[in-house]
Formats: structure tokens, C-alpha cells, sequence
């Protein structure tokens, strides 16, 4: 092999190292973002059984991924009176509310 094709393949070793290094570091990032759509599927069907004899009377408000305890929670009111809500919380695979 001549030099050229040594410093080629030394290059795209690199160039792919480094794709994959900032690939990790991005994905890491927003990882929470990104199961937030499935966490949030998981807790309107714990809400659901859990709550069966008002699900209709409650409605979520949005999800939240709280950093400082690294849980996701969801805020669910009353339709009819909006002062009335709880919040149902995941964090380790765990729901609780």
C-alpha cells in the first residue's frame, strides 16, 4: 500500500469515529424528547384503567420531561372545573400519581 491510500483510510477511520462521538453525544441529548410520544402512550393507558369511573371527565393538558428529577409527568383537569387536577408522573418505568 503507498502512503496515499494509508492517509485515505486513516482519514475515513477518523472522519467515522467522530460521526459516531457527536452521533452519541446529539442522540443522548435528546433522547428524552424523543420517548416522549411512547412514555406518553404508557400513561394515558395507566390513566385509563386506573381511572376508569372519571376518565371521561378528566383531560391531559401536555407532558413535561422535568430535568432537575428526570421524570416525565402529565397534568390531567377536570373538563368541567379547571382548578381540579393531578398530575401522573414516570420516571424508571414506574408510573405513580
Amino acid at each position: 500500500m503507498n502512503t496515499k491510500n494509508k492517509l485515505s483510510i486513516g482519514m475515513g477511520i477518523f472522519f467515522c469515529f467522530t460521526l459516531v462521538a457527536f452521533g452519541t453525544i446529539v442522540l443522548n441529548e435528546k433522547k428524552e424528547y424523543l420517548f416522549m410520544p411512547k412514555i406518553k402512550t404508557k400513561i394515558e393507558k395507566y390513566t385509563k384503567t386506573k381511572y376508569i369511573d372519571i376518565y371521561n371527565e378528566i383531560k391531559p393538558y401536555k407532558i413535561e420531561y422535568n430535568k432537575k428529577d428526570k421524570n416525565y409527568e402529565i397534568k390531567y383537569y377536570n373538563t368541567s372545573n379547571n382548578e381540579l387536577y393531578f398530575y401522573v408522573k414516570y420516571k424508571n418505568k414506574k408510573i405513580t400519581d
